[in-house]
């Protein structure tokens, strides 16, 4: 890849971030830029992290602030609960017990903002009111203890609470159980010495590691105050780890501040400690993957510094000269997950650097399979990049948490994990799509793109590359079924804006105001695929067949739409019942065009439910030799002047017939007006002129077209002044020269055959 435009392509997602406030924003795309395939992934810093830890992702945001003081409570209460359930307290019992628990909890803890190093603010004053040995008796004794403990605190005994804390701790095990980790926690926080504070902290972990109950994590936290006052940063970063792989999720970020604090010392002993140690490298060599993609922690090691007086402006390499030498001399070869530094060295066009690496690093990592590939397609040698990516995605998806998608740019820039990892996933399932497309194995191509979640892509070759008879046998083989949708449990993230099929569409009230376009379908990719194929088959008239693969809720609608095509054709019929037939048929398509007959792709943008126009994937990828971009504000396209600059993989001429082989009938945006207006032209003239109706239905077709299309609009205007000459409503649009807007629109025509008739509600 030239390294002209790998440094354009890398300013163009740093900037990523920056745009969310603006919009709107979609997925991704990756065949209309010439070099996507040797573009770097989004990278997930918290999964990888917690993959290297060993822990499951949480679903909910890992960057949120620890919980709340009161938050704590139910989580006391439901350890209690349990504790007397178990040892057979009847149930009346406990919750008397309970709710006096609460209550004392809640008056302890409220108020309560934060708690510092040595430090545990106290209540507004509340505790003054609770009587000694507030919970009373029926608790474990340290249970109690402790609560009476927090009472003396809060109403200025520190010393007498640190005594009945103290106390805790001497009990044998089974009598601090509940709340050793507890005692010890606060008298960290009411230490005045810091060395006594930080034995404290290392007290909670051991009361934790020989059995004491920490449904707080108190000892994972522990682990992050004791960090923060480790003198060497090599420590300090083993410490904050811990804290995160103990379940502090918040500690990932003090893991990524640390790991940049070290990748920008100069000291050697710091570096060469690092470099020797596995987990520690692994965890900078995970920030510098992640640090040249998306939003950084900081950007303390790119940014440019303000020079002295006499001295040159220099940019810190990425990655650190320094980091590079530690690791040649200090980490055993091949390198475990050293695929993570080459990637680093690729994202900043040191190639040979990262070749290098990754030849030293061990091969058989997927993360390594994926780098290869992209040196493969840098030589040409596009089948060895189709093996390797497919080594690559065997080894992900066998993985519990693979989940491909393509999420929005706003979710995938701003979220701190999920989205990432999804967008991760979909991006290799992208590349391997694009060379599978590139060795034309179109029907590859499509499936690994839908699959990635590359839905606007996967549209161009499933309604433009691949012929009608192709993509029908695709779908057969990988969609036969339509996917019902399911229905999560309410706390699964994926319940929020989950697609759905609602009931089915009406024939007899879907030309009613609320009632138009208003259904869903269950949107996945093998559902797209299904519905992309029932809408080209309608396009090009295959109607009996296209009935078979719309949704559920369409399919009521499209067969009274059938039953009225085939009516209108089959010349049974004449005057004012072909006219209403046609009417009829002609406001489906209008009102119905988007839901039954337009193009996911351009030129419809159905990808974007027809708000917005689509990728022109063909246009773009027309420029057979290659393409230059320019990375502004809008993407340049013109032919190629370097060969470094030519797309990568090639695009074939086959693929650039078959467009021209597989033309959409009108390449008109919103084509179904057109059409819609063209069927209303039929029924016109199925009427005689000067009858009631006709310039009505001329008035009501014309407008359809009027806003957009003036010019298309005009022949319709123009027939109703002349066939309508005798109506009041002809001699109006005559006066003013155009359609009467204020009229009203034209609903069924009289006279439609009663076999034709939707049944009535």
């Amino acid at each position: 890849m030239n390294r002209r435009v790998l440094p354009g392509l890398l300013a163009w997602t740093a900037l990523a971030p920056f745009a969310a406030a603006c919009g709107p924003f979609f997925p991704d795309t990756v065949l209309d830029k010439p070099q996507a395939a040797l573009d770097v992934p989004p990278v997930s810093y918290m999964a990888e992290l917690h993959r290297i830890a060993g822990t499951p992702m949480a679903r909910n945001n890992p960057m949120q602030a620890d919980t709340p003081f009161l938050a704590q409570i139910p989580l006391e209460e439901a350890q209690l609960r349990l504790e007397w359930q178990t040892a057979g307290v009847p149930a009346a019992t406990i919750d008397e017990r309970l709710k006096l628990y609460v209550a004392v909890r809640t008056t302890l803890l409220t108020g309560i903002d934060g708690a510092g190093l040595m430090d545990f603010p106290v209540g507004q004053g509340g505790a003054a009111g609770l009587i000694v040995r507030p919970i009373g008796d029926g608790f474990p004794a340290d249970v109690s203890d402790y609560v009476e403990g927090a009472r003396l605190l809060a109403t200025g005994h520190a010393v007498e609470a640190r005594t009945l804390w103290k106390s805790i701790l001497g009990r044998p095990a089974a009598e601090k159980r509940l709340r050793g980790t507890w005692a010890a926690w606060m008298l960290a926080k009411t230490s005045t010495e810091m060395p006594e504070c930080l034995g404290w902290y290392e007290r909670v972990e051991k009361e934790a590691a020989e059995g004491g109950i920490d449904i707080l994590r108190l000892s994972a936290a522990a682990k992050s105050w004791r960090a923060s006052q480790a003198e060497k940063p090599v420590e300090r970063l083993r410490l904050f780890y811990d804290a995160f792989r103990s379940g502090k999720d918040s500690a990932a970020l003090d893991v990524r501040q640390t790991t940049e604090a070290i990748l920008a010392t100069k000291d050697a002993e710091t570096l060469d400690a690092a470099a020797g140690d596995p987990v520690i490298r692994r965890l900078l060599n995970l920030h510098l993957q992640a640090l040249l993609d998306g939003p950084r922690v900081t950007d303390r090691l790119t940014e440019e510094s303000e020079p002295g007086d006499g001295e040159e402006k220099k940019d810190e390499p990425l990655p650190p000269d320094e980091w590079l030498a530690a690791l040649e001399a200090h980490a055993p070869l091949p390198l475990e997950e050293g695929a993570r530094l080459a990637w680093a060295l690729y994202a900043a066009g040191r190639y040979d650097e990262a070749f290098h690496w990754l030849e030293i690093s061990v091969q058989t990592e997927p993360l390594a399979q994926w780098l290869r590939a992209k040196f493969d397609l840098r030589s040409g040698d596009t089948g060895a990049a189709r093996q390797h990516l497919a080594s690559a995605i065997r080894a992900y998806s066998a993985t519990p948490d693979w989940k491909p998608d393509n999420p929005y740019l706003a979710d995938l820039w701003l979220d701190g994990g999920q989205e990432r990892l999804r967008g991760f996933q979909g991006r290799l399932l992208a590349d391997a799509g694009m060379v599978a497309l590139s060795l034309e194995d179109r029907s590859a191509a499509l499936d690994l793109l839908a699959t990635g979640g590359y839905d606007e892509d996967a549209a161009y070759i499933a309604e433009q590359v691949l012929s009608t008879d192709e993509l029908l046998k695709h779908v057969r083989e990988k969609a036969p079924m339509w996917e019902q949708a399911t229905h999560p449990r309410a706390e699964d993230e994926d319940a929020y804006g989950l697609d759905h099929d609602s009931d089915p569409v009406d024939p007899a009230t879907c030309l009613e105001g609320d009632s138009i376009g208003n259904y869903s379908w269950n949107i996945t990719p093998k559902n797209r695929l299904r519905y992309e194929l029932a809408r080209r088959l309608a396009r090009e008239g295959r109607l009996t067949e296209a009935g078979d693969f719309m949704p559920p809720a369409l399919k009521p609608l499209f067969a009274h739409y059938r039953a009225l095509d085939e009516a209108r054709l089959s010349g049974r019929f004449t005057g004012e019942a072909l006219a209403a037939i046609t009417w009829r048929e002609a406001r489906i398509h209008r009102y119905w065009g988007a839901e039954l007959f337009s193009s996911d792709g351009a030129p419809d943008g159905g990808i974007h439910q027809w708000a917005f126009e689509a990728t022109d994937f063909a246009a773009h990828r027309a420029h057979r030799d290659g393409w230059t971009v320019e990375w502004k504000e809008t993407i340049e396209i013109r032919d190629a002047e370097l060969e470094e600059d030519r797309a990568v993989p090639m695009i074939h001429e086959s693929e650039l017939q078959r467009v021209k082989q597989h033309p959409m009938p009108n390449t008109n945006r919103f084509h179904y007006r057109y059409i819609a207006a063209e069927l209303a032209g039929k029924a016109a003239d199925s009427l005689p002129d000067n009858h009631p109706q006709l310039a009505p239905l001329y008035n009501t077709a014309g407008q359809w077209l009027a806003a957009r299309d003036p010019k298309a609009a005009d022949v319709y205007y123009q027939a109703m002044v002349k066939r309508c000459k005798e109506t009041e409503m002809g001699q109006a649009a005559d006066k003013k020269r155009w359609f009467l807007g204020e009229a009203e629109t034209l609903k069924d025509l009289p006279g439609l055959p009663a076999e034709l008739m939707p049944n009535q509600p």
